[in-house]
């Protein structure tokens, strides 16, 4: 019956079914199915756990009833759903794959593999599970490992869209843009736009290509998942001056991206009459201080729109991703600015009286691990062991930059360098006060996390340690960064070896102390 999309007809004799014999648990389970087909989540989750009731070890109930919990946004019942499910029975694979499917989802990068890796026990000629392995490997750089994942896939017959875009996110990876462009040009027009517009939009920014570049960006807007569009209901902005209305410019991506699209603010508010600019509430008070042609709004995206009734005189909108488009169409169009931002002047004045209590010497900020799991954490951070080779110096003040450090870390690489690590407890949860003590320092040394957009911001000295093959932000070669001219880039020559790096950060750093003794 199903098989013939009668969904109501195979409802109904399952309903009939379940009044006949109210304690059949495979009746209940297969009514819940049909309810998870209809997308009725809620009635879905009572008929399995009534199966459940029935019959306890029906692992495809367990492993269903994970499903609409899953869908219902309660990924950890979900997941516990699905792990009983193989316990009682572990040869179920569907359980397996839900297992894998939700880390996966979750960012949970261990859990993930480890389960994928149980459902290729299973079943080793799983074609997707190796093409889902793969893309966990790309993301924690391991691109060798990755690629015999995709050409297993390949082997098994599976020939994909997302399994191309994955073999041309390694090639570009690698550094082979070359290839990983003529394998998306070929696709343009054969497969859906958006996925390879995405992507040749990444390969033409890192190359400094942004004519080219920015328009194909448009792409992120049309894309399936990790889209920022927003339904808010004003016409998009094309750049067009504008008398007597008002212009959103809307916030989009993480922190750093925020700060780094923040650039062009300005430049579009010169070209309307009123600017009402939405960031997340962490940089309202920077951000508020910085553009005072424009009004401020921090809010938390996903919260719901009920803000933009107190500025009825919007009428045009536009993501500040789209910004550059308009005004950054060169590499001559950066301008060569001293800051943008403007952290608060009486705390930078009490973070200076603060650090120079430390001691004697430069004073200088440090960031070892940038980025997520999902984007690249372990491509963009640096080893504490390699970091530390940085720190044995007793005419230098090193000061923790790294937020999500619990002093742990800090602690471990003051021990491994021999050399205090100074940690102000409560300081970087605060963007503003980041900001003040950022523009307090000497310099900053980091890995490429936000720390660097906030810095580059702000104006200040930053030496950034760079993958062999970094985000498009931060292009494919060059010490420079467009974005800040106060930011130098020391680059991987050789892929996961940061050796070479810290020996010319060092030599550096030491020309510096000793001008500044």
């Amino acid at each position: 019956m199903r098989a013939e999309g009668n969904l109501g007809a195979a409802r109904r004799t399952l309903e009939e079914g379940i009044r006949r014999f109210p304690d059949e648990a495979q009746l209940l389970n297969n009514l819940g199915m049909l309810q998870l087909a209809d997308g009725d989540f809620p009635a879905a989750e009572r008929n399995f756990r009534r199966a459940l009731e029935v019959y306890p070890s029906l692992a495809q109930a367990h492993s269903n009833l994970g499903i609409a919990l899953c869908e219902q946004h309660r990924a950890a019942e979900g997941l516990q759903a699905f792990r009983r499910a193989i316990a009682v029975d572990s040869q179920l694979l569907a359980a397996r794959e839900n297992v894998a499917a939700l880390l996966t989802r979750e960012n949970d990068y261990p859990g993930a593999l480890d389960a994928w890796d149980s459902v290729l026990r299973l079943e080793p000629r799983h074609a997707d599970a190796h093409a889902a392995k793969g893309l966990l490997l790309v993301g924690a750089g391991l691109f060798a490992e990755a690629r015999e994942q995709l050409a297993h896939a390949r082997r098994l017959k599976l020939d994909t869209q997302p399994l191309t875009l994955l073999e041309v996110s390694i090639e570009a990876a690698i550094g082979d843009v070359a290839a990983a462009r003529f394998v998306l040009e070929r696709l343009r027009g054969r497969e859906p736009d958006a996925e390879i517009e995405w992507q040749l939009a990444l390969l033409h920014l890192s190359q400094g290509n942004f004519a080219e570049g920015w328009p194909l960006y448009e792409a992120r807007l049309r894309r399936e998942l990790e889209s920022p569009r927003r339904a808010y209901a004003f016409p998009d902005w094309d750049g067009s001056p504008l008398d007597g209305h008002a212009l959103l410019i809307m916030a989009e991506q993480g922190l750093g991206d925020e700060i780094m699209f923040a650039s062009c603010l300005a430049d579009a508010a010169a070209r309307v009459s009123r600017c009402v600019i939405e960031c997340d509430p962490r940089l309202a008070p920077l951000f508020a201080r910085s553009f005072t042609q424009a009004e401020v709004v921090g809010h938390v995206r996903g919260t719901g729109h009920d803000w933009l009734k107190r500025h009825p005189d919007i009428a045009y909108q536009i993501h500040a991703g789209s910004l550059p488009r308009l005004f950054r169409a060169s590499r001559d169009d950066f301008p060569r600015h001293d800051g943008y931002l403007r952290a608060d002047g009486a705390r930078v004045s009490a973070w200076r009286a603060r650090l120079a209590a430390l001691g004697r010497g430069l004073k200088i900020g440090i960031a070892w691990s940038g980025g997520l799991r999902h984007t690249r954490r372990a491509l963009r951070s640096i080893p504490l062991s390699d970091f530390s080779q940085l720190l044995g110096r007793r005419d230098v003040q090193f000061v923790s930059l790294q937020h999500d450090d619990d002093g742990r870390q800090a602690q471990q690489l003051a021990e491994l360098a021999g050399t205090p690590v100074h940690l102000f407890a409560g300081s970087l949860a605060d963007m503003d006060e980041s900001a003040a003590l950022i523009t307090a320092l000497d310099l900053v040394i980091t890995a490429c996390s936000a720390v660097v957009h906030l810095t580059g911001a702000l104006g200040a000295r930053a030496w950034v340690l760079t993958p062999r093959v970094a985000e498009w932000r931060y292009l494919n070669r060059g010490e420079a960064m467009p974005w800040y001219p106060s930011v130098r880039l020391f680059r991987q020559a050789r892929l996961g070896d940061w050796r070479p790096v810290i020996r010319e950060v060092n030599e550096k750093l030491e020309a510096l102390a000793a001008c500044r003794t």
